[in-house]
């Protein structure tokens, strides 16, 4: 078990930074109320705590803000820890473009497509311009984004899955790193299933915490939740989709992700107690954060050496130090 003591620069940072209300939650996947503790902290030095359920492996942060302080950090505090939250334009469309090939066979004509969180609507644009007759539609809780998609002359709605109730039946429905962000992700998919004709498809991306992702970058505020192949496919299952498609994916821009296809299936009864030993073992979780942690450390120790180097001797010093360190240790 990771050791629960935080270093004192997390403890300065957390000071400075108002106290959170904090919630204590049950697993979203299974119910189970029995955790273990992996992580004491996060990213941003908020003393944020991952837990991995005992029964079914699933991760997350226990205790957590409240979603009342969820709803006030992405309205004030989101853009000042993710100043770059939306890709450039230009990468945008890259992974829209990407998107197209990937999901290409299940694009049909006069496709009703609805996606969750859109961003500045870079999909949902390559869609309506590639697919014949498709009518596209977002949903999407920035109103700066929602601006960026109408100068596009695109279908979307500021706001959050629950004011869709006119919305008209789909289908196909893409969440493109969305579920991570979901305080309940197992009621979000319920949702998402009653807006899909059956056999329709969910078309779903979100970081892989089996990845090969280093540091801290995954672990903080903004995802409350984290997904490996396993504990992703079940959550899908509860919500009553057949998973069609999955892939681990480390290429350039979609680094330690999980990209899954799922079909809506007729309603069915989904047994928690199923999950038990099948799925991420607790240790085996135990085991991957213990050396994130220390790689971490290892790469804040770099850090703190080189900002020293650089007050100390200066930027042309600093560089010839590192590059004889370089040459005598190989």
């Amino acid at each position: 078990m990771i050791s629960e003591n935080i270093n004192p620069i997390v403890m300065a940072r957390r000071a400075r930074h108002p106290r959170w209300q904090l919630e204590y939650v049950p697993c979203n996947l299974c119910g189970a109320d029995s955790a273990l503790p992996l992580f004491a902290t996060d990213s941003h030095g908020f003393g944020l705590r991952t837990v991995v359920c005992t029964l079914c492996g699933l991760i997350y942060f226990n205790p957590r803000p409240s979603g009342e302080e969820y709803r006030r950090m992405y309205h004030n505090l989101y853009e000042k820890l993710f100043p770059s939250a939306w890709l450039p334009g230009t990468a945008a469309d890259g992974a829209a473009k990407q998107r197209l090939q990937w999901y290409g066979d299940l694009l049909k004509p006069n496709l009703r497509l609805l996606e969750i969180g859109p961003g500045k609507g870079a999909f949902l644009q390559a869609v309506k311009n590639t697919v014949a007759g498709a009518i596209v539609f977002g949903i999407e809780p920035s109103p700066d984004a929602v601006k960026a998609c109408h100068a596009r002359h695109l279908n979307v709605q500021h706001g959050y899955v629950d004011d869709l109730s006119g919305a008209p039946t789909m289908d196909m429905i893409a969440a493109f790193h969305v579920l991570e962000h979901e305080l309940d992700p197992s009621a979000l998919l319920a949702n998402l299933w009653r807006r899909l004709v059956v056999g329709g498809h969910m078309l779903i991306e979100v970081p892989n915490i089996l990845g090969r992702w280093k540091g801290l970058g995954m672990i903080h505020i903004a995802h409350p939740y984290q997904y490996s192949s396993h504990t992703l496919s079940a959550l899908l299952r509860k919500a009553s989709f057949e998973v069609v498609e999955l892939v681990e994916m480390e290429e350039k821009g979609f680094e330690s992700s999980l990209r899954i296809v799922a079909r809506k299936t007729e309603s069915c009864a989904f047994e928690t107690r199923s999950l038990a030993n099948k799925l991420d073992a607790p240790e085996l979780m135990a085991k991957l954060f213990q050396e994130r942690l220390c790689r971490w450390r290892s790469e804040l120790t770099r850090f703190r050496l080189k900002r020293m180097a650089l007050r100390l001797l200066g930027p042309v010093l600093a560089r010839t130090l590192r590059a004889g360190l370089v040459k005598v240790l190989g």
